[in-house]
């Protein structure tokens, strides 16, 4: 009984990570979805396990932390529900670093690292078919976006962008990925390019924030030659596309638009 259920577990948790991979860039819902199946293959490990003893490592403990520190805010929110609703996703932080201590002994790490390469790579995709004024032809639907945000909103996938442009390069300066590493920089590439097309400045200066704190961990020339690249070519980018046509219509519409009351808040 106890194999079996051990195997349904690492089953589980394989699935979790290849279906979080593929869903990261695509889709909230499916990532909610795979952190979901993760945690009952966590919780089924647990009853296998007897009820062992769960050793959560410091990332989980400063993201439930985290979640908690938020709590003030949620309740003394003009919107409860909504507050409450949104609370609720810095708990998937924690339940991330929980079971993905797990993705090393199923040996899922490479399915899931490649999925992940391949799903933003398509994301990135449909961002460039969007910017080009997209595409209807048969079961295909793209609409057209100046602002691009892929199958989510802009600034959500904008911020997911600019983690997964951090990730894959850390990953592309590992000696782990050295035969790959020209896979991993067209990749980096392919994720910056549509990263500048979400027209989203503050995900941009997330990003050379987060490569900074790299070229510091690293302290490789070829780090710090490869950001001072991509902030160039993002300046020339923001002074020749940020304040174009999409840009004002969108600051316009801002203007106009009745005041939210959470803005507020």
């Amino acid at each position: 009984m106890s194999r079996s259920l051990e195997s349904i577990s690492n089953g589980a948790f394989r699935a979790a990570f290849v279906l979080l991979g593929l869903f990261v860039p695509f889709s909230i819902a499916g990532m909610n979805f795979a952190l979901g199946l993760a945690a009952l293959a966590w919780a089924l490990w647990i009853i296998d396990r007897r009820g062992a003893r769960v050793r959560p490592d410091g990332l989980a403990l400063a993201s439930i932390a985290l979640a908690v520190s938020a709590l003030p805010s949620v309740l003394n929110s003009e919107n409860a529900s909504r507050a409450l609703s949104d609370w609720r996703s810095y708990w998937e932080l924690a339940i991330c670093f929980l079971v993905g201590a797990h993705i090393a002994r199923v040996r899922a790490r490479e399915a899931a690292f490649w999925t992940m390469a391949a799903a933003s790579v398509g994301a990135c995709l449909v961002a460039f078919v969007q910017r080009a004024g997209g595409v209807d032809v048969g079961p295909l639907h793209i609409g057209s976006a100046h602002r691009v945000g892929g199958t989510m909103f802009t600034m959500t996938f904008a911020g997911i962008l600019y983690q997964l442009v951090l990730f894959n390069a850390a990953a592309a300066l590992s000696p782990r990925f050295s035969r790959r590493r020209w896979l991993l920089a067209g990749i980096v590439a392919i994720e910056f390019v549509a990263l500048l097309l979400t027209m989203t400045r503050g995900a941009w200066i997330a990003l050379f924030a987060g490569a900074a704190v790299l070229c510091l961990l690293v302290r490789r020339r070829a780090a710090v030659v490869g950001v001072a690249i991509a902030l160039a070519v993002a300046v020339v980018f923001s002074f020749m596309f940020a304040r174009d046509e999409g840009r004002t219509i969108a600051v316009t519409e801002l203007a106009t638009r009745p005041a939210d009351r959470n803005v507020a808040t």
